[in-house]
């Protein structure tokens, strides 16, 4: 069973998110990850609390120990997480040679010079990383 770590999933995208893949897929686990701010309302998920597929767990992105605690566990992170993206935000990036660190503006750049980065006609800057198969979104001017 695959296990995904959902940060922001107390607020109305991550909420709905969690909610269709836990009614679509049998085979995921669900581990919510929210500091309940103004974004995010664990009734959003009341109808998910005696799900045993689902955990939530309330804290703050931002703390490093919890964050890797609950994401030791997962197989997959998917954030949702409310003004948690800007150009200083820091990302692990997975190589053959170890483990980077990338601020999201660096790794955005540095695709853009390799033509990685394509904008939609809704001007969605898409990350295309084929090689892994993996796509980071951002809305253009940060989201």
């Amino acid at each position: 069973m695959k296990k995904i770590l959902v940060t922001g999933g107390a607020g109305f995208i991550g909420s709905n998110f969690i909610r269709y893949m836990l009614n679509k897929h049998s085979d995921y686990q669900i581990v919510s990850l929210d500091k309940l701010t103004y974004a995010g309302n664990k009734e959003n998920l009341r109808d998910m609390q005696d799900n045993p597929r689902y955990k939530f767990v309330q804290g703050d992105i931002c703390d490093a120990k919890l964050v890797n605690k609950v994401a030791e566990e997962c197989d997959e992170i998917i954030n949702f997480a409310a003004e948690s993206i800007a150009g200083d935000t820091f990302l692990p990036i997975w190589t053959t040679l170890g483990i980077r660190i990338y601020s999201f503006e660096e790794l955005f750049m540095n695709l853009s010079r390799r033509n990685k980065v394509k904008v939609n006609s809704r001007g969605i800057e898409i990350i295309n990383l084929t090689s892994k198969n993996i796509k980071a979104l951002a809305y253009k001017g940060g989201i």
